[in-house]
């Protein structure tokens, strides 16, 4: 629970920050409709999956170093 806790708070380490709860949700998603789609049979196209998985990473990165200065401090 430690590292999930580790995880998704902020550098407080008590206040759960929205930010990174989303990053890994809307990775999740990707991640679980590629596999939804595999198992239905689907092509799965790489380029567009690893578009999608950049995209999210890259954005959400973005908002976490552009928010980081509004953390509360340990």
């Amino acid at each position: 629970m430690s590292f999930a806790k580790d995880l998704f708070t902020c550098a407080d380490g008590e206040s759960y920050d929205i930010g990174r709860v989303s990053w890994a949700v809307s990775t999740a998603v990707i991640i679980a409709a590629a596999a939804w789609n595999a198992w239905r049979g689907a092509p799965i196209n790489l380029t567009e999956l690893a578009g999608a998985l950049g995209g999210v990473v890259v954005a959400h990165g973005a908002a976490l170093w552009a928010k980081a200065v509004t953390e509360p401090k340990p």
